[in-house]
């Protein structure tokens, strides 16, 4: 039966044939090819995308921290909370107070600052947090001066302070209404705090 074909027939149509059977092949093989090359292409693009997406979010999110936090921080700086501790405003608003309240005595004596560490754990990241204490002694016509004093303080003076303590004395047995003589003595130890770089450099805004 096969020796009846006539080859000379179908030999082209078997050529065409086998040529479309190599370029299919061929092209299948290049698709395969040209698909992967694209996948890898695609996922490094997209790997890139995202690492740009991550740095434009980060500098979104710090922009976004800078322009709300900003101000508040600039406002700790200029009350003093923030870098150098202001010890001479300290002085000269506890002078002005004591003149003002008309206190018949007012000592002063303030330590050398020193980092705190409180009790709990606390991140102050780049910063250290300190502590200065100011130990008063003063003379009152009445309790109530004491609470103007630390009144004037809290309103007038640059930094933050806590009243740690404070120990009264009865210095008459009876009450005198001269304002130069004292009825109660009274010592007190305040804790400032401040907030600087913790290699001390100064904060520039």
């Amino acid at each position: 039966m096969i020796n009846k074909i006539d080859w000379s027939i179908i030999r082209s149509s078997v050529g065409v044939f086998l040529i479309c059977l190599v370029l299919s092949a061929v092209l299948l093989v290049a698709s395969f090819l040209f698909r992967d090359k694209m996948k890898t292409e695609y996922d490094s693009y997209q790997g890139h995308f995202r690492d740009i997406s991550q740095k434009y979010l980060s500098v979104y999110g710090d922009e976004k921290i800078i322009k709300e936090l900003y101000p508040r921080f600039v406002e700790l700086y200029n009350r003093g909370i923030i870098g150098s501790e202001k010890r001479l405003n300290w002085v000269e608003t506890l002078e002005t107070a004591g003149k003002e309240i008309k206190l018949p005595a007012m000592r002063y004596q303030i330590e050398s600052r020193k980092p705190y560490h409180p009790e709990y754990e606390l991140d102050t990241g780049n910063y250290e947090l300190y502590e200065t204490e100011m130990k008063l002694n003063l003379g009152l016509l009445d309790e109530i001066d004491l609470a103007k004093l630390f009144n004037t303080l809290n309103k007038n003076a640059s930094g933050l302070f806590n009243v740690k303590q404070c120990r009264f004395n009865r210095t008459n047995k009876r009450i005198e209404f001269d304002p130069e003589k004292s009825n109660i003595s009274v010592d007190c130890d305040l804790q400032w705090y401040s907030l600087n770089l913790s290699n001390d450099q100064k904060i520039k805004l």
